[in-house]
């Protein structure tokens, strides 16, 4: 799986973590992550000017 791939690199390049960025109305997607084993730690805002 991707996510796999994705974590043992992480590691590799010893990160400390995997951040990821995902619009609210994405709710089925979220919970697929949540079941992966992230969590939803924080917002983000945005402005455009």
């Amino acid at each position: 799986m991707m996510l796999d791939y994705l974590q043992d690199y992480a590691k590799m390049a010893a990160c400390e973590n995997i951040v990821l960025s995902s619009g609210f109305q994405r709710e089925d997607t979220h919970k697929f992550y949540e079941t992966q084993g992230f969590l939803k730690k924080s917002f983000v805002l945005l402005k455009r000017v």
